[in-house]
C-alpha cells in the first residue's frame, strides 16, 4: 500500500472510530446494552441447575452480545493506531518527502 492509500486507510479508520465512540457514549447504547445482560442475568437465575441446554443457549447469547460490544473497542482501537499511522507517515514525509 502507497502512502496515499496508508492515509486514505487512515482517515476512513479514524471516522469509523469516531462514530463508534459517539455510538458507545449514547445513552440509548448503555441502556439497550444493559438491558440485554439484565434480561440473561434474570434469565439464566431463573433455571434449574440441570437446564443446560437453556443455560448453554443463554451462554451462546451473551457471547453475542460481549461480540458486539468489542466490534466497537476494536473500532476505537483501530482508530488509534490509524492516528498514529498517520502521526508516522507525516514525519515520513518531512524526513524523506513521502
Amino acid at each position: 500500500m502507497n502512502p496515499d492509500q496508508q492515509r486514505k486507510h487512515a482517515h476512513n479508520d479514524i471516522n469509523r472510530a469516531d462514530l463508534a465512540r459517539q455510538v458507545t457514549e449514547s445513552q440509548v447504547y448503555r441502556e439497550a446494552l444493559n438491558l440485554m445482560k439484565a434480561d440473561l442475568y434474570t434469565k439464566f437465575g431463573r433455571t434449574k441447575h440441570d437446564d443446560t441446554e437453556i443455560r448453554e443457549e443463554m451462554w451462546r447469547e451473551f457471547q453475542v452480545v460481549e461480540k458486539f460490544e468489542q466490534h466497537f473497542e476494536d473500532l476505537m482501537v483501530n482508530g488509534r493506531i490509524a492516528q498514529q499511522t498517520l502521526t508516522m507517515l507525516e514525519r515520513a514525509k518531512k524526513v524523506v518527502g513521502l
